[in-house]
């Protein structure tokens, strides 16, 4: 790290089952060590643990039309009443929230810590569509887009957008526009009438002459002239009147649509079909890759600070990567190197996230494992299985990625809210409090979805008395509601949410978090640190982390309790014979042991945050470590360190072909159960891969282990060990 030394560091080199302790001096700084790419060097690299250019800042969710209606004169949008989608009292219609609401409570926004605001999709929508033939809905949350060029003339229009992000950069904060890729506004129809889904196997696409062609082959490639009434299952039709409803005018050319009827959301149908009747975007298509380049470098230009990226599992993978490779490159060549985006995969298995931002230049995704396992935590699950979910995070590192890129929830206006998730339990609201200081004190960019500062939770019915949807029933109005649903539903502390505004700052959950933002800022360990579980004797009853900073080197404990009582935990840390400091919480500071093992009363369902007096220490000598590579799937090699548990340390992993090509770095852990998954793809079956782990003490120190594998499926004979 920051210390030069003179010392003579032991490299372990495991090989063939051996293990050979080898002295190498050493006379040079960490800052010495070879250079991270590896080339030329002869040594494995040693690498900072990589970081977002967005690491530490917090998101506010904003539903722009449920948030404040700042300018009641744009609430029919330009449009007719009965054709604007606009009725304050159905919880499936506009209710005149705008930017201008938004821009009016900034300083209600900012006072919760927030850096940046993520917003429902701006752009233009067709204001209603009816679905099945009977059901009507608007276009409230922005996801029906017909103009991707201008922003929705209920929001405001265009000026209201540059006001409000000239508005939002005055106080230090940014703007996301929620986008769409894969759809547009239903206007293309279908010939035969019939909607049903059309697998490939039944019905290939064809081009203008008849031919099959196989177009995720042709993913990025040049595409063969297509033919409406020749190329598709079902043949597309824009009715009289709406040839140039969508702007751009290539959004008007009904072949650049997939137009194999509605997905189903299971096998093929997830990329091809159309998403809920909305016309499905044929990403594979050059020319849809080119358009959409085109269309977001302009909102960059005008002024958006990143973008949230929905559905992003229903677009082919190729796509992702020509397309965020241009946003990115014109987002920096524009001098915006801060310039972000996260995508939304609705999974919750890590391996399923990790490829789009391994594979992809998306920078992070939506935690939706994360918020699953919050939830379980906070109902009572056992907190070993919220350690287990956070042991997975090793699935998104690689030199340019890690988890700690990953945008986190616990609410959101597709699952509901952690207020309707808990309901039902006793001590809804600790409960609900504990999630929120969890999303606080986690690795990740914490989302704070609107309204769960003031207690909303869901439930409530419609006018017919059905229960309404959790999504719906999480999309209330901040500003006084006129739908009955609302209305009705309790806050997490029991009362009623009424007919009133709710934009007060002295709520418990408004001020917790605002307290817990300040927390974060006045000691950014706990927002950007490493993250590292530590062992918790009764691990029935809660969990800890230390949180640690590798240039301050001092250690910050983070306890969670998730039973009804008060637990005293026994934690084994890492800094030993210290006295640790309340942050959040209170009583006698408690002192660790000279095994680092302090004891720390967590009252029920609560929160405790420690900072150590002492600075972390090193081993009196560096510590030998052992290194593991063996084939996880077709797919992926995973490579494990073994390090000592005493001290924290992080450990850069490294490969290289055969026994003597140029080293390539994999990724550098910070915790201490370090370990990568090597993506071997473009290996040939049989070829030697040399791994290398090599850590660093809080005194910059080095210890160094080796291992060789040969990629299954050929003749592991046939190469011989690098030993």
């Amino acid at each position: 790290m920051r210390h030069a030394f003179r010392k003579v560091t032991p490299v372990l080199v495991s090989a063939a089952g051996l293990a050979l302790l080898v002295p190498t001096a050493v006379a040079a700084p960490a800052e010495s060590a070879p250079a991270a790419s590896g080339h030329g060097h002869a040594r494995p690299p040693v690498t900072e643990p990589w970081r977002s250019p967005i690491d530490g800042e917090q998101f506010y969710f904003a539903m722009t039309d449920r948030f404040a209606d700042g300018d009641p004169s744009n609430n029919l949008g330009g449009y007719a009443p009965e054709e604007s989608g606009y009725d304050p009292t159905n919880p499936n219609f506009y209710h005149g929230g705008d930017l201008a609401g938004l821009e009016a409570g900034l300083d209600y926004i900012a006072g919760l810590g927030t850096d940046a605001i993520w917003v429902t999709p701006p752009m233009t929508n067709k204001p209603m569509m009816v679905f099945w033939g009977f059901y009507e809905l608007a276009a409230y949350h922005g996801y029906w887009t017909l103009d991707l060029t201008t922003i929705d003339p209920h929001l405001g229009g265009d000026e209201a957008m540059r006001s409000f992000i000239a508005a939002a950069h005055d106080r230090g904060i940014k703007v996301y526009f929620d986008i769409e890729i894969n759809t547009t506004a239903d206007i293309i129809q279908y010939a035969d009438g019939d909607a049903t889904y059309v697998p490939i196997a039944e019905r290939p696409w064809r081009d203008a002459d008849g031919n099959p062609i196989d177009i995720a082959e042709l993913a990025g490639e040049e595409f063969p002239e297509l033919d409406p009434a020749v190329s598709f299952p079902h043949e597309p039709v824009i009715p009289a009147g709406q040839e140039d409803a969508k702007t751009p005018a290539w959004l008007n050319d009904p072949t650049l649509y997939h137009n194999r009827g509605d997905s189903t959301f299971t096998g093929e149908s997830v990329t091809y079909g159309d998403f809920l009747g909305l016309d499905d975007l044929m990403t594979e298509h050059p020319r849809v890759v080119e358009g959409m380049i085109d269309v977001y470098t302009d909102w960059i230009d005008f002024g958006a600070d990143g973008f949230r990226i929905d559905t992003a599992k229903h677009v082919n993978f190729e796509f992702w990567q020509e397309w965020s490779a241009a946003i990115m490159d014109h987002g920096h060549s524009v001098g915006r190197e801060d310039f972000y985006m996260f995508g939304e995969v609705l999974e919750f298995e890590q391996q399923v996230l990790a490829p789009y931002v391994r594979d992809t230049d998306i920078g992070g995704i939506l935690d939706f494992p994360f918020a699953g396992s919050v939830i379980d935590f906070t109902r009572g699950g056992a907190p070993s299985e919220l350690g287990e979910f956070f042991g997975e995070d090793d699935r998104y590192l690689t030199p340019a990625s890690s988890a700690a890129g990953l945008q986190t929830f616990v609410s959101n206006h597709d699952i509901g809210r952690i207020g309707q998730q808990l309901a039902g339990t006793d001590h809804a609201a600790d409960r609900t409090r504990l999630a929120q200081d969890i999303l606080m004190l986690s690795r990740g960019n914490p989302i704070v979805y609107y309204g769960d500062e003031q207690g909303f939770t869901g439930g409530g019915t419609d006018d017919a008395g059905n229960p309404l949807a959790a999504d719906v029933a999480g999309r209330q109005d901040m500003f006084g509601t006129q739908v009955s649903g609302y209305r009705s539903q309790l806050l997490v502390d029991g009362t009623l949410m009424g007919d009133g505004a709710h934009v007060d700052t002295d709520v418990p959950l408004y001020e917790r978090i605002s307290e817990l933002a300040d927390l974060r800022s006045e000691y950014p360990a706990l927002a950007t640190g490493a993250q590292v579980e530590l062992p918790v004797t009764q691990d029935e009853s809660g969990i800890a982390f230390a949180r640690i900073d590798r240039d301050e080197e001092r250690e910050y404990v983070v306890l969670f309790n998730n039973s009804t009582t008060s637990q005293t935990l026994e934690v084994d840390a890492f800094t030993q014979r210290s006295r640790f400091r309340y942050l959040l919480g209170d009583g006698r500071a408690p002192r660790s042991d000279a095994d680092g093992v302090l004891q720390v009363s967590v009252p029920a369902l609560g929160t405790v945050v420690l900072r150590a007096d002492r600075p972390l220490r090193a081993p009196a000598r560096p510590e030998a470590v052992t290194l593991d590579a063996v084939a996880a799937d077709e797919q992926y090699v995973q490579v494990s360190a073994q390090v000592d548990q005493d001290h924290w340390y992080e450990t850069s992993f490294s490969w290289r072909e055969g026994c003597t090509g140029e080293w390539q770095p994999l990724g550098t852990h910070d915790r201490n159960h370090p370990r990568v998954f090597h993506d071997v793809r473009a290996l040939a079956a049989g070829t030697t891969v040399e791994y290398a782990a090599v850590t660093t003490d809080v005194r910059g120190r080095h210890s160094e282990a080796r291992t060789e594998l040969v990629i299954p499926g050929g003749d592991a004979s046939a190469t011989g060990s690098c030993r």
